[in-house]
């Protein structure tokens, strides 16, 4: 069996096997092309370059991204600016969250009175010494608002805190342990939290149009419009406490925002796509 074409979101490792799928000659679609950190340790800024400049269409949600395939030799033909698709998924979904999700009772908190975390990317969990430093400094986070820490563990996250025998900070009381989770309950958790903590793009993007202070647990993003647009505080250079020093800093972000940032035409991207 051969596709007519083969469509890709994103730039986990899967989007490799696009190296394969140009192979066989089987047309290649990107969804959020164009996006880069200019951080070349990172793997997803692989992804990214090897994905984009093997397909044959790429949507890709602003200008700016559009512009940087252009300046890497990509012709515009390929080429389609669509707005975000995050705007579409929160839209449809936000609604029947706040409806139908019970998480903020099964895990016994209010509403803006906890911290919603996230922590997956290789930068962050596969070193001993950074992903200890993440955890000490989530904790002093959580002192110093008095908030507790809801943090949806994800299974290689798991894994290295008991590889490394974090047992001691992870069962800290400021933590919240939950399994991975639904997106309902995940969007009902992002719109209630008092603030994000997380290395996730879309997390970053989702609290950004939610209205919620976000602060980037990475060096580098390739998102910058919601640092700009003043919805989030980017980590940056990692130091004994710079994560802590962030927080004070996201807390403190006024709310007004252009939450229009990441979509500025208004249009609706998923349709723009299908269309």
């Amino acid at each position: 069996y051969k596709p007519d074409a083969l469509m890709y979101l994103g730039d986990t490792n899967t989007v490799t096997s696009s190296i394969i799928v140009a192979k066989h000659n089987v047309p290649i679609i990107h969804i959020e092309g164009g996006g880069r950190s200019f951080d070349w340790r990172m793997p997803e800024e692989k992804n990214r370059i090897i994905v984009d400049h093997l397909s044959d269409l790429l949507y890709v949600y602003l200008e700016r991204y559009k512009e940087i395939l252009l300046s890497e030799g990509i012709p515009s033909f390929r080429i389609k600016v669509v707005g975000n698709i995050i705007v579409d998924a929160i839209k449809e979904f936000l609604p029947k969250a706040e409806e139908k999700s019970n998480i903020l009772n099964n895990l016994n908190i209010k509403k803006k009175e906890f911290i919603l975390c996230t922590l997956h990317r290789e930068e962050n969990i596969e070193n001993k010494e950074i992903l200890k430093n993440k955890l000490e400094n989530l904790i002093k986070i959580s002192e110093y608002t008095k908030k507790p820490i809801v943090i949806p563990l994800m299974p290689r996250t798991d894994n290295n805190i008991k590889k490394f025998n974090f047992d001691n900070l992870i069962n800290n009381k400021a933590f919240i342990i939950t399994k991975p989770l639904g997106f309902l309950d995940f969007l009902k958790l992002e719109n209630n939290a008092y603030l994000t903590v997380t290395d996730s793009g879309t997390v970053q993007e989702e609290s950004c149009i939610l209205g919620i202070p976000c602060l980037i647990a990475r060096r580098s993003t390739e998102r910058p419009e919601t640092i700009k647009a003043g919805a989030s505080v980017l980590e940056g250079i990692k130091s004994e406490n710079n994560l802590f020093e962030k927080a004070k800093q996201a807390i403190n972000l006024p709310t007004h925002w252009d939450k229009s940032i990441l979509n500025p035409t208004g249009k609706n991207p998923s349709e723009t796509i299908f269309n």
